[in-house]
Order: C-alpha cells, then structure tokens, then sequence
C-alpha cells in the first residue's frame, strides 16, 4: 500500500544533507543517489536521524528529500542511526555536533 504524502520538504532538511556531507567527507548528490555502500548508508541514517529530531519531518518528506526512498527504507536508516549512535563513538559525536550546531542557529 503506498503512503500518500505532500510533495514538499522542509528546506533545513537540504541543508542538513548538505551539511552531513561535509561533515563526512562526501557530496550530497551521493547521499541522495542509488549508491548503497557503507558510508553512504551510515549518512542517510545521520541525515534521518537529525532530521527527526529537529524538523519533525515525517518518512515520506524525509524519503523524498534523500533521491525518492520508500517510506520503510527511511524508517530503517532511522532505526540504523539508533544503532549506530549507541555502537560508534564518532556517529554519536557527529549527529549530537549537529544537533546542537542548529538548536544553537534556532537560539540566535
């Protein structure tokens, strides 16, 4: 069954994107695009797991965002994030950089 959803997404999720492939050394067309290999997984979950908890963004604008994802593969990357968080030290210090990177820009 497919999920409707708005067309639209919220612009910081873009900038969020743009801002995890910085941060890890990557080009945001390739977070986006088809690739599947283990970087490229491991900042989509970032992407999602960020986004979640600062856009409110729902699995359908966050699939749209990152080149058309389904609705499950967003929740997976989002579970792969909860994981990824309590396993590697570098992920956590990432997304929480990040975090606190835009609730400081939210402040201002």
């Amino acid at each position: 069954m497919e999920i409707a959803c708005d067309l639209r997404f919220p612009a910081p999720i873009a900038n969020i994107i743009s801002d995890v492939a910085y941060q890890m050394h990557l080009h945001w067309f390739d977070i986006i695009g088809p690739k599947r290999s283990a970087p490229f997984i491991e900042a989509r979950a970032a992407v999602v797991w960020v986004s979640r908890e600062l856009v409110e963004a729902s699995n359908c604008m966050l699939g749209r965002a990152l080149g058309g994802r389904r609705h499950g593969v967003i929740e997976t990357a989002y579970q792969n994030a909860t994981l990824f968080r309590e396993r590697d030290p570098a992920f956590r210090r990432l997304t929480d950089r990040l975090i606190r990177h835009y609730r400081d820009l939210q402040e201002d």
